[in-house]
C-alpha cells in the first residue's frame, strides 16, 4: 500500500519568541516517521515546539512503499521594541525652604504607564503639588513602561528655624544702679545672635 501523509500542520503558524506552537500530523502505511529537529515520532501525533527563529519542519514517512515528505513552517515574529519612558522635567520651587514653609514640586513624563513619587504615590504624567517636609527630603520620581524604568532625584532643603532655648539674668533684679547682672543664653540653629544694649 502507498505511504500517505494525510496531514501535517502547525497551530499556530506564527508565534512570538518564547511562545509554543503545536505540530500535528497523521500518516498512513508508514513504518517510520521522523520530523526534523525532533527525531522519530509516532505515525500520528502532536508535538510542541518553541523555535527561536522561523523554522521549517520536515516530516518524513518511510515504508515498503517508499518515502514521502511534507513541510510546515513556524514563523517567529519578534515583538516590537518599546522605547523606555522619558522624564522631561522634575523640579522644586523653591528648592530651599524654612521649616514650616512649602515647596511646589512639578514634573513632566513622556511614554510611561506607571509614574510615582516617593511620599506621594502614583501621579499623573504631568502635574504639580505642594509639599511641606519637616526636614531636608529627597523625592524620587519613578517612571515605568514595558521598555524599562527611569528615575530622577530631587532634594528639597529645609533650613531649621532659629530657637532661643533660654535667656536668663542673674540676679533677675539689681539692688542698685551699677550692680553687675550676669546674662546667660542658649540658642539653636542661629547664624547670628545679638542682644540690644550690649
Amino acid at each position: 500500500p502507498a505511504i500517505r501523509i494525510i496531514s501535517f500542520r502547525a497551530a499556530p503558524t506564527s508565534i512570538k519568541p518564547g511562545d509554543t506552537a503545536n505540530l500535528v500530523w497523521e500518516t498512513e502505511n508508514a513504518d517510520t516517521v521522523t520530523i526534523s529537529g525532533i527525531g522519530n515520532v509516532q505515525p500520528t501525533g502532536t508535538a510542541s515546539v518553541s523555535p527561536k527563529d522561523t523554522t521549517t519542519y520536515t516530516l518524513t514517512a518511510t515504508g515498503k512503499g517508499g518515502t514521502v515528505t511534507a513541510t510546515v513552517t513556524v514563523s517567529v515574529t519578534a515583538a516590537p521594541v518599546v522605547p523606555g519612558p522619558r522624564i522631561l522635567s522634575f523640579g522644586a520651587s523653591p528648592a530651599e525652604i524654612l521649616a514650616g514653609e512649602s515647596s511646589t514640586l512639578a514634573w513632566s513624563v513622556d511614554g510611561a504607564k506607571e509614574i510615582s513619587i516617593t511620599a506621594l504615590g502614583a501621579v499623573a504624567a504631568a502635574g504639580s503639588t505642594s509639599v511641606m517636609p519637616m526636614t531636608t527630603t529627597v523625592y524620587v520620581l519613578t517612571a515605568k513602561n514595558e521598555g524599562g524604568e527611569v528615575k530622577a532625584n530631587l532634594t528639597v532643603t529645609v533650613v531649621p528655624l532659629a530657637r532661643i532655648i533660654s535667656f536668663l539674668a542673674s540676679p533677675s533684679a539689681s539692688a542698685k544702679p551699677g550692680d553687675v547682672v550676669r546674662l546667660t543664653w542658649s540658642t539653636t540653629d542661629a547664624q547670628q545672635v545679638s542682644i540690644n544694649g550690649i
